[in-house]
C-alpha cells in the first residue's frame, strides 16, 4: 500500500511532467481496435515511442510503417529502457 503523502507526491510529479492531449482523429488503425486510442493519443502528442508488449502493435509491419510516417516507433519496455540508458551515456 502506498502512503497518501507518497501517492500525492507521485501524482504531483506525473502532472508536472505530463502534457494532456485530445486524441487525433486521423491516425493509422491497429488490427485490434481497442489499441486505436493509444495510437490516436500518440499521434496527437507527437510521441516518439509507444512502449508496449502488445503484439498487435509490435508485429504488424503495415502499422509499423504507418507509425514511422508520424516518427513513432512501437517498442518493448526493455528496448525503451536500453534507448534511455544509451542517451545518458
Amino acid at each position: 500500500m502506498i502512503r497518501p503523502l507518497v501517492l500525492d507526491a507521485v501524482i504531483g510529479v506525473i502532472r508536472a511532467n505530463s502534457r494532456f492531449v485530445t486524441p487525433a482523429t486521423k491516425f493509422p488503425a491497429c488490427r485490434d481496435p481497442k489499441d486505436n486510442i493509444i495510437i490516436a493519443t500518440a499521434v496527437a502528442a507527437q510521441a516518439d515511442f509507444i512502449v508496449t508488449s502488445d503484439n498487435d502493435m509490435l508485429d504488424d509491419e503495415i502499422l509499423s510503417q504507418a507509425l514511422s510516417e508520424y516518427h513513432i516507433r512501437a517498442v518493448l519496455q526493455s528496448e525503451f529502457l536500453a534507448l534511455l540508458q544509451n542517451r545518458k551515456s
